[in-house]
């Protein structure tokens, strides 16, 4: 069976600046500035099968590397203050795979799943804290669809994901410093 093999390669950095005056008055006694980069690595292989046949399929690798520094201060009538001085490192690694079967010309069979291992480190100076946390999280899925017709498909879906998280700059009175991982709700659709 012939394969085709893919690769993904991407770096982005970004350097910002930002100044907002908070009192809206000649006066700067109010104001908040904000300088950060970020440098975001990204790498993913690909393999699947390349004849149309009865059953095709794709897998793969992901990789990502995130590192921010940020710094913001501020004014507040007319002293400066610190809000936030550091370094956010993430870093994400998975595996992935889906499948179809054709189980009839008109019916199909899906399955994938995707398996993400993500490490987080925070270097806060300001606090002087190091916090850290990894997540591990499995999300599969499942479908069956139907070609009842060129114009109708009925298909039915399982399946379930994730959003990673991460951390606040700082404990408020409002927020905690971490944003815990929130899974995705398990879904099912006709």
């Amino acid at each position: 069976e012939k394969v085709k093999l893919q690769s993904i390669t991407s770096f982005n950095k970004v350097d910002r600046s930002s100044l907002g005056d908070l009192d809206f008055l000649e006066i700067d006694l109010f104001t908040q500035r904000e300088v950060s980069t970020s440098k975001i690595f990204n790498q993913e292989f690909r393999v699947s099968n390349i004849n149309i046949s009865r059953f095709d399929w794709s897998a793969g690798g992901f990789y990502q590397f995130i590192d921010k520094d940020i710094f913001s201060d501020g004014t507040v009538e007319g002293e400066p203050y610190t809000i936030t001085d550091g370094k956010y490192e993430t870093q994400t690694m998975a595996i992935f795979g889906f499948a179809d079967y054709l189980l009839t010309d008109k019916l199909t069979l899906s399955a994938g799943f995707r398996a993400d291992f993500d490490k987080f480190n925070q270097e806060d100076y300001l606090f002087e804290t190091s916090p850290s946390r990894n997540n591990n999280e499995f999300q599969p899925k499942l479908s069956l669809s139907y070609q009842a017709s060129d114009k109708v498909l009925l298909y039915a879906n399982y399946g379930w994901g994730y959003r990673t998280g991460g951390f606040n700059p700082q404990v408020t009175s409002l927020f905690n410093r971490e944003i815990k991982p929130m899974p995705m709700s398990k879904l099912c659709q006709l």
